[in-house]
């Protein structure tokens, strides 16, 4: 029952039950960010419209073997800072995780409790 099929990969998946696990709020999945033509600026794997939060689960395949030919790691490195201020004219503030940040509960929960507390709707603890 707990299962999403929008969560796009098992860091996602993980990420997800380790949220529930330390109780705290659960995010929207894959969330679109429209411009004013309709047009999809962005998706995320993780918002909280509550807090202005969005969240992104940074697997090692996005810097490796998922690079389209003659893409470099910096290209992709660009793209996501340009990313993250598109998402800032949508109100949002971008936190980021790895596989490495889910082995450690306590940095996992700092990591989302930063972004609930610095981001443009700061309220944390509610």
């Amino acid at each position: 029952a707990f299962g999403d099929p929008r969560a796009e990969s098992p860091g996602e998946s993980r990420s997800r039950v380790l949220i529930a696990q330390l109780d705290l709020p659960m995010p929207t999945l894959q969330r679109e960010f429209r411009n004013g033509d309709d047009e999809v600026d962005a998706r995320v794997d993780f918002d909280w419209e509550e807090f202005g939060v969005c969240g992104e689960f940074d697997g090692e395949v996005k810097y490796g073997r998922l690079l389209k030919p003659g893409q470099s790691v910096e290209k992709v490195i660009g793209f996501e800072k340009q990313r993250e201020e598109l998402l800032r004219t949508h109100g949002r503030w971008t936190i980021r995780w790895t596989n490495k940040n889910l082995r450690d509960l306590v940095y996992f929960r700092r990591i989302i409790e930063s972004g609930f507390t610095n981001g443009p709707k700061g309220h944390w603890p509610r």
